[in-house]
């Protein structure tokens, strides 16, 4: 087990591009405004953090109890909406006795005090007997491998559609390229800024044109215009 999941992990590892927040644009808001807009950026950002790495990288294990118990939560959510109120069939189960398992161990390490509530939670919902269990967790309690958001999408085949239906944001989904992620991420952060700007009231060419006037506070509104609509507004630079 350990060597397929562990070059399984080594396939789907991945080196996201850097994010990077625009400037704001002086004038172009009032002050109560910009403090919404500041207040939204960085709401985004916390989410994003959490969203895509929660632990900083996505292969690393997971480093707070926090993130263990959201992780946890997430399992049980993902069996729900795959299967109901039914068994998780044996085929899936010791992949999510194995998942549920690691995640326990984890938090024990991290917080002597963690109550482990697996026992109870795999008798209602996995279809495995008491010999397949203590076999897992023999394997776990060997195995070097740390649990983190990559091993946990690879051992439940976690999907980018399922990941989003119940929000399992502690875990990597193993349908997406590299490339797939990095464009998913522009395009949510493209649909913030969206939301940002109608909550402030600002349209997406009031803000090109703040970028074309900060470039050169003393061309016409005419020729902004023009420069924006020939797509040089922003990058159109006068020295004077």
């Amino acid at each position: 087990m350990s060597h397929a999941l562990k070059g399984g992990i080594e396939n789907l590892k991945r080196d996201e591009a850097p994010r990077r927040q625009p400037e704001s644009l002086e004038g172009l808001k009032s002050k109560s405004a910009s403090r919404t807009h500041t207040a939204n950026r960085h709401e985004h950002k916390a989410k994003y953090t959490k969203s895509v790495t929660p632990t900083g990288d996505s292969t690393r294990s997971y480093s707070t109890q926090g993130h263990i118990t959201q992780a946890i939560r997430g399992v049980n959510k993902l069996m729900t909406h795959r299967y109901g109120r039914h068994q998780v069939p044996a085929a899936e189960a010791r992949d999510v006795y194995r998942v549920r398992a690691m995640l326990e161990a984890r938090a024990l390490a991290l917080n002597p005090d963690f109550v482990p509530e697996l026992e109870g939670w795999s008798k209602r919902r996995l279809c495995l007997d008491a010999a397949a269990k203590a076999e897992i967790r023999q394997e776990v309690a060997a195995d070097a491998i740390e649990v983190g958001p990559m091993v946990v999408g690879y051992l439940l085949h976690l999907h980018d559609a399922e990941r989003d239906a119940v929000r399992f944001w502690r875990a990597v989904a193993v349908d997406m390229t590299d490339a797939d992620r990095v464009e998913k991420h522009r395009a949510d952060d493209a649909a913030r800024k969206r939301r940002s700007r109608a909550a402030a009231g600002i349209s997406a060419k009031g803000v090109r044109f703040a970028e074309a006037r900060a470039r050169d506070p003393y061309a016409s509104r005419a020729t902004l215009y023009r420069r924006i609509k020939s797509g040089k507004g922003a990058a159109h630079d006068v020295s004077r």
